[in-house]
This record gives C-alpha cells, structure tokens and sequence, in this order.
C-alpha cells in the first residue's frame, strides 16, 4: 500500500467516529438554546450534516476499495497476484466503510431522540 493511500485510509478511519463524536458533543452542547427557542431546528440541522458527512466517508471508504465485488480478498491474510506480486490488503477500507455506516446508525438513532421525547423534560 503506498503512503497515499495509507493516509486516506487511516483519515476515513478516523472521520466516522469524529463526526458521531462532534455530533454528540453539539447535540448535548445545544440543549440550553433549543430548551430556550422552543425549536428543534439546530438539533435537526446539525444530525442532517453528519449523515451526509457519515455516507460520503462510507462511499468512499468503499469505493477505495481495490476489488469491491470480490469479498474473498478482504482479508488480513496476504495474497499473490497474477504477476507474483502481493495484492494490496483492503482491510483499512473495509474497516473505514464498517465504521461509518456503523454510526450512521448510530446517529441516525440519536436523531430520533428529539422528536420522540420533549426537548426540555
């Protein structure tokens, strides 16, 4: 794996718990102002910017991928190409790609919290 791409991987690595960690930061840091509007808007506002920054690391965590239709070469183990030469192991963008989609889910579950329950209660 050259360095490049080492360090795409190792920044997609890191974006997917970034994002549910600013989100879940702003989300309990906007708490005073929502109870004070009486509007969930910011809530909405910043759970709709990190879905949309938690799928575009998880496009392209796995559009890095080196072979995305084969699931057999994501592994640890090394393996040979045609020519001899060892094929890259994908392992940091898979993990990446899990990651992200992980929380997604994760926030998406957390978005769901302010419109089922009373902001201020």
């Amino acid at each position: 794996m050259n360095r490049k791409r080492a360090a795409l991987g190792t920044v997609l690595l890191a974006l997917g718990p970034g994002i549910w960690f600013l989100h879940l930061s702003l989300t309990y840091a906007f708490v005073p102002e929502v109870c004070q509007l009486g509007n969930a808007l910011p809530f909405h506002a910043l759970s709709v910017v990190a879905v949309v920054g938690l799928v575009v690391t998880t496009v392209v965590a796995y559009r890095a991928l080196p072979d995305r239709r084969d699931v057999r070469r994501w592994t640890l183990a090394p393996s040979v190409g045609p020519r001899g030469q060892e094929r890259e192991r994908p392992v940091l963008f898979v993990l990446s790609a899990l990651l992200a989609a992980y929380f997604l889910v994760v926030v998406v579950l957390t978005w769901l919290v302010p419109i089922v329950l009373h902001r201020c209660a």
